[in-house]
């Protein structure tokens, strides 16, 4: 017995033990193997009655319900037309891509990069998780010869005390048509009362073409939250051929009124159809927004975002156009932005540039800065971690008094505004940072009969040189020289 129990602590004995321990792994290892194929083959065995293999479903770790999503939209989408255009930056970043435009930092939030983009119609029913900070534009079926009116429900949420509702009523024994009432934090008075909220009502009978954006990939400087909003402005009564875009404070109520009676009053350009919206910011004095909610019950033509309207926001004001335009106007062959001061000659653009075709495509026409040098000190102060190392912008611009611009490049600024860092000085950051960033845009100088000029002495040349004067827009200093240079206007196209 002792004997037997020595021999197997001999090393030849022990040679033997190894061999079973190895032999015995493998068997396991095998065994794990067979296992994991014989569920794969079951995994991927669904076969049509042809034999032809038709889907393989994936281990349950494999997949990804968020490109479940994106693929079911596409699948819903079939055709997009132009008016349905990506509102989201394509994965290659335009900025990084455009030797133009310096990389600068910013402190505001990045939005990560997402590996497929998804694309919107405003003829499908998108869905989205309940997880989603916002919600995404809805859209029910009609039985009308199978098409879709666009319902837009937008919850802005507890926006710093003002609470938007959008009432949709479209059940009309005659047709269908839409009706939206916004009812805002404003007094009693105004809530209450009937015939300022039947104006609205009245006035939006068009089914707009509205392009929801997506709430996967907001946009970091403005994502459509507006306070006050009219999405019919374009489409009714005819579509818009003209859209002037007037960036205006808050309490300038008469300047409004002088462009709404001027060269934003649609009855004096026809048969061209010239519309007018005002760009406004959120302010704190509650009598104030109450004048403004009752002035956009009146006109229909303020769009006032929720941000403050302040000097420092105006890039978040110039943004709020470009979303708005895109979104709600989008057929528009020209854009005329300007300030509440300038006082435009219609006539002279209908009958030079919009009917001449000027200025048509992937243009921006103004007054243009080259070398523009970069101030860091008083009122225009670009703070030192901005344009690090330079004295002077690296990019053409134009100044943000009157700028004509192409309506096919609308859609291509607010897109590039995902990637390009919020810069305060608007004029800047929309004609040389945006434009530079979306690539193919040309800045067209300002001259020959055309002219733009924010000074007050085209008075003189007006008063003197009616026929021969060059300007086509003039700065006023008040209401009186408003209507002044406007009368010479009229005066001098015949009016």
């Amino acid at each position: 017995m002792m004997k037997m129990r020595c021999a197997f602590v001999k090393p030849p004995c022990l040679k033997y033990v190894k061999y079973g321990i190895y032999i015995l792994s493998i068997y396991v290892l095998w065994i794990q193997i067979n296992s994991n194929y014989l569920q794969y083959k079951l995994n991927s065995a669904h076969k049509e009655g042809n034999g032809i293999l038709i889907e393989r479903i994936l281990p349950k770790q494999m997949h990804r319900p968020d490109t479940q999503l994106k693929n079911q939209i596409r699948r819903n989408q079939g055709t997009k037309s132009r008016h349905t255009q990506e509102m989201i930056p394509e994965t290659n970043d335009p900025v990084r891509l455009n030797p133009e435009i310096i990389p600068v930092t910013s402190d505001r939030e990045t939005i990560p990069e997402t590996s497929d983009t998804v694309g919107h119609n405003s003829e499908t029913i998108t869905e989205t998780s309940d997880t989603v900070g916002h919600n995404s534009a809805k859209i029910r079926e009609t039985d009308d010869l199978g098409r879709h009116i666009p319902e837009t429900i937008q919850e802005t949420g507890d926006l710093e005390g003002h609470k938007l509702k959008i009432i949709s009523d479209i059940n009309d024994s005659l047709g269908h048509k839409q009706e939206i009432v916004s009812i805002l934090n404003v007094s009693d008075s105004i809530r209450n009362n009937p015939d300022i909220v039947s104006d609205i009502s009245d006035r939006i009978r068009h089914k707009p073409k509205i392009i929801p954006d997506n709430p996967l990939r907001p946009n970091p400087i403005f994502n459509g939250h507006y306070i006050l909003n009219d999405v019919n402005i374009c489409s009714s009564p005819t579509p818009a051929n003209v859209i002037v875009v007037v960036h205006t404070a808050p309490d300038y109520f008469t300047r409004r009124r002088n462009i709404r009676e001027t060269y934003g009053a649609r009855k004096l350009f026809l048969p061209a159809e010239v519309r007018v919206i005002f760009l406004l910011g959120r302010v704190e004095d509650q009598n104030l927004q109450d004048r403004i909610f009752y002035e956009h019950s009146k006109y229909g033509d303020t769009i006032q975002g929720d941000f403050k309207d302040a000097y420092h926001n105006l890039t978040y004001k110039a943004v709020m156009g470009l979303h708005w335009v895109s979104h709600f106007c989008s057929d528009v062959k020209y854009v005329i932005k300007t300030d509440d001061d300038a006082v435009f000659d219609m006539w002279r653009f209908l009958k030079e540039v919009y009917t001449k075709k000027l200025f048509i495509s992937k243009t921006i026409y103004g007054i243009t800065r080259f070398k523009d040098p970069i101030l860091r000190w008083g009122k225009w102060k670009v703070p030192s971690s901005r344009f690090t190392g330079f004295t002077h912008y690296p990019f053409q611009f134009c100044i943000g008094f009157v700028l004509i611009i192409s309506g096919d490049i609308i859609s291509d600024l607010y897109r590039a505004s995902f990637k390009v860092p919020f810069f305060w000085l608007d004029d800047v950051y929309l004609t040389g940072m945006l434009r530079s960033a979306a690539g193919g845009i040309e800045i067209i100088k300002h001259g020959g009969n055309l002219l733009l000029t924010p000074n007050t002495g085209g008075l003189r040349c007006l008063q003197s040189f009616p026929e021969q004067c060059p300007y086509l827009a003039l700065g006023s200093r008040n209401s009186s020289t408003y209507m002044e240079l406007w009368d010479l206007i009229k005066k001098r196209n015949g009016k």
